[in-house]
């Protein structure tokens, strides 16, 4: 891993695994838009720790949309 590589975050290749997973579940749109933020920011042990507004502002809502989704 590059630490330039748009592919690498923290020295490890970016996983997709989480992501697919949370694509592939019947969710609603709102749901599936915060589950798929934090899919995209968990590390390589599928952990992370993001702010509300963190999740609200990657997932194009307001922060009392991600409270209720």
């Amino acid at each position: 891993n590059q630490p330039g590589n748009p592919a690498t975050r923290g020295g490890y290749a970016v996983g997709y695994d989480l992501v697919n997973q949370a694509i592939a579940m019947p969710l609603p749109p709102a749901r599936r838009a915060v589950l798929l933020v934090l899919a995209d920011m968990a590390n390589h042990a599928g952990t992370c720790w993001p702010s509300i507004s963190t999740l609200a502002r990657r997932a194009c809502m307001s922060v009392r949309s991600v409270f209720t989704h």
